[in-house]
């Protein structure tokens, strides 16, 4: 005989197990009313699918998990101080700093070739004359050239605010695991051995 509640909470009695076994599940049980097995309640496909997006977020939990892991041995391993840490970012620093010195020298140029450009432009338009086509097109050219070099000028300036954010975040997090190793260090040593003056039974 198998015993079950419905889903309108009503308790069912059948001699063949219930197609759905509803919220509680059911039990099997004797002709004298003795439990021999339980039976797990059916899952619903809302329950089944909250489960697999419960077991997706784990899952993804452990790939960052081991992500982070990976990523801080390998800081640990990079860097024995905080102060290479600085030097390693300074270095970098450096080599952008050489790349927008580079960049402003090479807007310099165009924007002079510009003006001296616009400047015979303006000699024509002076006369009364048509400019030639091929001096509005070197106009045009070095017009964009110019804000190529400026917007890539941007960046470099951006690329120096993310490089110095970057390496104070690594600068934290190197911080933190060197203070949790020192923590696990102290926590695991062994006390100290009492001296002749704290041993018992001496005064």
């Amino acid at each position: 005989m198998y015993k079950w509640v419905d889903e309108n909470g009503r308790v069912q009695y059948s001699d063949k197990p219930p197609a759905e076994q509803g919220k509680k599940g059911a039990v099997q049980m004797t002709d004298q009313g003795v439990v021999i097995k339980k039976i797990e309640p059916g899952v619903t496909a809302e329950q089944k699918k909250a489960r697999e997006e419960e077991l997706a977020r784990k899952k993804e939990e452990e790939i960052k998990a081991a992500e982070q892991r990976k990523r801080d041995n390998a800081l640990l391993q990079s860097f024995t101080s905080v102060d290479e840490i600085d030097m390693k970012r300074d270095r970098e620093m450096q080599s952008i700093d050489a790349m927008i010195a580079n960049l402003r020298g090479q807007e310099r140029t165009a924007l002079e070739q510009l003006a001296d450009d616009r400047r015979r432009v303006d000699g024509f338009n002076k006369r009364n004359k048509p400019a030639p086509d091929t001096l509005k097109e070197d106009v045009q050219r070095n017009e964009a050239q110019a804000k190529v070099i400026r917007d890539e000028i941007e960046r470099r300036h951006q690329e120096i605010l993310d490089t110095r954010a970057k390496y104070e975040a690594l600068k934290k997090r190197y911080q933190e695991l060197r203070d949790q190793e020192h923590a696990a260090a102290g926590a695991t040593a062994a006390p100290p051995e009492p001296t002749a003056a704290q041993a018992p039974g001496r005064k």
